[in-house]
């Protein structure tokens, strides 16, 4: 099932995400509030909207819903090495940005841990401004036995801005890969042989086949029995948008990812309809690659510009089905709002029966009178959209008055 939602993944796993159901997850989690905005889009006057600020300073600065999710850590439903870790790394760190950061990636990563199959893997892509302190947090939380790989990707440039800096200059990102179990999914890979090697193969048979017979022992090798160059951890053939800006595939987002490096990912650790998740899809590229290789998808970001974005690109690949949000219209929205003004049942007790959300979502269905209905999931993801913008308003609100 194609999913995509917008909304707090940690919300949407624990609502949507079933007990080991995932096959493989991706995930590129900003770090830092400069990285974090520019996953913000600016309104016509060049201002970030006060509702996405909120949500992302909630995730990625030290504050009250920090110390709520390190205060929920401490429960005994989690391993006590978790919080054991992250009041290690409170000692050192204080109430730092990258203190909430580490904070929200570890309950996250639990959650994450939840929703993958016993056959799944993990792949955390990060700079080294947090790789180290991730590292440890995904060892606890995985277990140091299922660290796979620190695969780096190599970007290999060092020209332009960068090159003004008084320092080695860093030319690549981190991706750190683990599995839940040891029985895990992985395809070998390879990459086309080097001319220097194929010249090597300097007889052909009867068949037309390519061969060498001049190593000890003269056996004959033929070159159509070497699949190519085995992978290593580091991939320096993949090329990022710095050093192929004119790719068509670029859409201009700042941490967009090229297609082929999730493509090398997804081939590597899952299998035709299997479910890979992308828990900061950002652009969608993730759920656009998932697609072209016959996977299932689910993918979601904070970010609702980033997800209608997402939608967008994916709908052009090849007609892609999307449940989830869908293009709410206005007229849509406005029956939204009158008829849950209308209602007894408060968000809370739609999102917990079944029953009442069927029954709330085909009275607005008989209201609208559209072609193709809403279901009861693209209905309850506006009403959580409608509750989150509702409550930031109160807040808002309140913080005008106090002033």
């Amino acid at each position: 099932m194609n999913t995509l939602y917008y909304g707090d993944n940690l919300d949407i796993m624990r609502e949507f995400i079933g007990d080991e159901t995932v096959d493989l997850i991706y995930l590129d989690p900003p770090f830092n509030s400069n990285r974090a905005y520019s996953q913000i889009f600016r309104d016509e006057k060049g201002n970030y909207p006060p509702s996405q600020i909120k949500a992302f300073d909630d995730t990625w600065r030290w504050g009250e819903e920090s110390e709520i999710i390190l205060d929920e850590l401490r429960s005994p439903k989690y391993p006590p090495q978790l919080i054991q870790t992250l009041e290690g790394f409170k000692k050192i760190l204080d109430n730092s940005d990258l203190m909430a950061y580490l904070t929200m990636m570890t309950i996250r990563l639990f959650e994450m841990k939840r929703v993958m199959k016993d056959t799944a893997s993990i792949y955390l892509h990060c700079d080294p401004t947090a790789s180290h302190y991730l590292k440890v947090v995904m060892d606890q939380v995985f277990g140091v036995k299922n660290f796979r790989s620190e695969i780096i990707w190599s970007l290999e440039t060092v020209s332009g801005y960068k090159s003004q800096a008084n320092k080695w200059i860093r030319c690549h990102d981190t991706i750190l890969y683990y599995l839940k179990t040891d029985k895990f999914t992985f395809n070998k890979e390879y990459l086309p042989h080097k001319e220097e090697y194929i010249a090597r193969f300097k007889k052909k048979d009867k068949d037309g086949r390519l061969y060498r017979d001049d190593r000890p022992g003269k056996r004959k090798q033929y070159l159509d029995e070497t699949p190519g160059r085995m992978l290593g951890d580091v991939w320096n053939d993949i090329m990022s948008f710095q050093q192929a800006s004119t790719l068509e595939e670029r859409l201009g987002y700042p941490t967009q990812k090229p297609e082929a490096l999730l493509e090398r990912i997804i081939k590597a650790s899952s299998n035709e309809g299997d479910l890979v998740l992308d828990p900061f899809c950002g652009s969608g590229t993730t759920a656009t690659v998932a697609h072209k290789l016959n996977r299932l998808y689910t993918s979601m970001d904070l970010s609702e510009q980033y997800v209608e974005a997402a939608r967008q690109r994916i709908a052009e690949a090849e007609g892609l089905p999307i449940e989830g949000e869908s293009d709410w219209t206005e007229h849509a929205e406005d029956e939204l709002r009158w008829l849950y003004s209308e209602n007894k049942a408060p968000f809370k007790q739609l999102k917990a029966s079944p029953m009442l959300l069927a029954l709330f979502t085909s009275k607005l269905n008989d209201r609208l009178r559209r072609s193709v209905p809403y279901t009861p999931q693209e209905v309850l993801g506006q009403l959580r959209k409608m509750e989150r913008f509702c409550k930031l308003n109160a807040q808002l609100s309140d913080r005008v008055n106090s002033i």
